[in-house]
């Protein structure tokens, strides 16, 4: 849902799902293997950022072959959390993670240097995903003080809609950032059980749902989905005649855009022009009252001037 490859004919042709690679992970889980519980890509395409489900879990680093494409595990950085990783998101220059743990810690993680940040060192980062149910684009998302109302959370591509799965069987959709108490939302029904989790497709035009008990995978058909501009667009390369076409159309653009300068400056200047005559106005509209204020009567005006202008009697 997040690649492109994805639409590839050979993909939708055969329809299978093809192991290419294992790793294991570096995470001391006692009891029964665990489970990994989330996996992230860095926007690079260096590294694989992965987290298991059980005790106090570590963030796991691997890369990948490009010719191979097989995983090499490469790190397990202990990042002091106190209990297991519930969702990860790399930064837009892959150098940074922010965590969440089942402990409902908000944790930041320096990828190179294998050490934590402070949330104050990261405020201005922008982020590649998240899906960080904790944190302060997500504030807002909580119906009440229990925190475990909310299983996930995905922000659309654009960065405008942020969408939870909640236990009373919900799909929400918020306005991201979603930084105020009990934010407003849009509710969405179809699950009969609690949704464990919601992904957006690679240009907006779906998001998927997935439930609980009642074992479901909805796709929901948005009307916000936009076209990715940074999407990789597998199509024969153009002819020399559509390069000319395009280089027309974009000098048809630069015109376009001349001329809405033009008219932007002339409707400025029209602004002005009345800004000014209204402030020419109103220095009229004061000498007009001060020369009222300050107008000289003839005394030979008799009875009626004294009504008026008591003191002259």
């Amino acid at each position: 849902m997040h690649s492109v490859d994805a639409a590839s004919p050979e993909v939708e042709k055969t329809g299978q799902l093809k192991v290419v690679s294992t790793v294991k992970h570096g995470s001391k889980v006692p009891g029964k293997a665990p489970w990994v519980q989330d996996v992230k890509i860095s926007p690079d395409a260096k590294l694989v950022a992965f987290g298991v489900h059980g005790g106090n879990s570590n963030v796991e680093l691997a890369t990948v072959d490009a010719k191979s494409l097989r995983l090499r595990h490469t790190r397990s950085i202990d990042v002091a959390m106190h209990s297991a990783l519930l969702h990860l998101d790399w930064s837009q220059d892959s150098r940074l993670l922010a965590l969440n743990s089942q402990a409902y810690e908000l944790l930041f993680l320096d990828v190179a240097a294998g050490r934590a940040e402070t949330a104050s060192a990261v405020k201005d980062v922008a982020w590649n995903t998240w899906t960080c149910k904790f944190g302060f684009p997500v504030q807002g998302i909580w119906p009440g003080v229990d925190y475990t109302d909310v299983n996930a959370v995905a922000r659309s591509h654009s960065a405008r809609v942020l969408a939870t799965a909640e236990d009373s069987g919900l799909v929400k959709l918020f306005q991201y950032p979603c930084t105020q108490p009990k934010a407003a939302w849009k509710e969405n029904r179809g699950h009969s059980s609690h949704v464990t989790r919601v992904v957006f497709s690679a240009q907006d035009r779906y998001l998927v749902s997935v439930g609980g008990n009642d074992k479901t995978v909805l796709i929901w058909e948005t009307d916000f989905g936009t076209e990715n501009a940074n999407a990789v667009q597998h199509e024969e390369e153009p002819v020399d005649e559509a390069e000319d076409d395009d280089e027309d159309e974009l000098a048809h653009e630069e015109d376009l855009v001349d001329q809405g300068d033009v008219l932007r400056a002339q409707r400025e200047a029209r602004h002005e022009e009345r800004k000014q005559a209204a402030m020419n106005a109103a220095e009229d509209a004061d000498d007009q009252e001060a020369s009222d204020l300050f107008q000289k009567y003839e005394d030979n005006n008799g009875d009626e001037l004294l009504a008026a202008k008591p003191w002259k009697g």
